[in-house]
């Protein structure tokens, strides 16, 4: 590096452990040399997300005992855990796709991120329900095609209609 140089980035390390050291060099006279231990942590393994509603639901595998874990969707930074977390629900996460990104900490050093995707699908719109006797009649709207539109009743699935279904 040229004597005026003050940083130096090294990329595509992969896990493990790493002593840097830095000296000063003029001509055949050297610096003495000051170090430095780089970590860099295993990621998370087994990283699966899950759209439910408007909620996600995170899930993975500890590859190490972190010090915490970041999570980001889309870039951003959404929360950190504890390190020894194994999921994680983020409520409240809009429509449309998603990726999401989970980083493992060890003394300030961020593993490389695990990512998985997720597409938080659009509700069913302009639900009506009306009874006539003893049959109860639901309509709705579908903003898109689903693979299949679920009916439940008490907590309880009752059909599994097929996706463009508009009544039940």
């Amino acid at each position: 590096l040229p004597g005026a140089a003050i940083t130096f980035a090294e990329a595509a390390l992969g896990p493990g452990i790493y002593d840097y050291c830095v000296r000063g060099v003029n001509g055949l006279d050297r610096s003495t040399d000051t170090c430095c231990i780089v970590t860099i942590p295993l990621s998370p393994t087994a990283f699966e997300c899950e759209a439910d509603g408007d909620s996600v639901m995170l899930t993975w595998q500890n590859a190490e005992l972190y010090d915490e874990l970041h999570i980001f969707r889309d870039g951003s930074f959404i929360v950190s855990r504890p390190g020894t977390t194994t999921s994680f629900t983020e409520l409240g996460v809009p429509q449309g796709p998603h990726t999401y990104a989970l980083a493992g900490v060890i003394d300030g050093d961020l593993s490389a991120a695990a990512t998985c995707n997720v597409a938080v699908p659009e509700r069913i719109e302009n639900l009506t329900c009306s009874v006539s006797g003893v049959t109860a009649t639901l309509a709705w709207t579908n903003p898109v095609a689903f693979s299949a539109v679920r009916i439940e009743r008490d907590g309880q699935q009752v059909a599994l209609l097929a996706g463009t279904a508009p009544s039940f």
